[in-house]
């Protein structure tokens, strides 16, 4: 994984916290994203923070990674606030992990029968084409991401 340096660090956060977050979702959390946001829960802006990818359709798309959502449930962007603010119109499987700052999520994307992916969140499509993937896994995801001149 490429290392990464933010503009502004957060608290990190702590393994009950993150306990806590897979006993509300009932699901069990890669340990690359444990490890990830145990560190940087709550960090905004790394300084390489554009990514493009292929959505469905075939066209390019580019976002931006504007926050890693707190795994604390108190903080102003937290993955559950996400997902509560969203009830109903982010699929089931799908547990929001950072914030573009344009209304799309990166989430992880769990597979109902095992497995995960790291999907990027349309707000403004409708539910069944909302996610569309774009990695493997968050440290795939992680290496995708350059400074913003070096992505057009």
């Amino acid at each position: 994984m490429k290392e990464i340096n933010w503009f502004q660090l957060g608290d990190g956060s702590n393994q009950n916290s993150l306990d806590n977050l897979e006993r509300v979702f009932g699901i069990i959390l890669p340990e690359e994203y444990k490890e990830f946001a145990l560190k940087y829960s709550g960090s905004y802006n790394p300084i390489r923070s554009q990514f493009s990818f292929v959505d469905d359709n075939e066209l390019i798309e580019y976002g931006n990674f504007g926050c890693l959502l707190a795994i604390d449930g108190t903080h102003s962007e937290s993955v559950i606030g996400a997902k509560n603010d969203l009830d109903g119109q982010l699929p089931k499987y799908a547990i929001p992990i950072i914030d573009t700052g344009c209304g799309d999520l990166i989430c992880i994307n769990f597979n109902p029968t095992g497995g995960y992916e790291i999907s990027y969140y349309f707000h403004e499509r409708i539910l069944e084409k909302s996610l569309v993937k774009i990695s493997n896994t968050l440290f795939e995801f992680i290496d995708m991401l350059n400074e913003p001149n070096d992505i057009y």
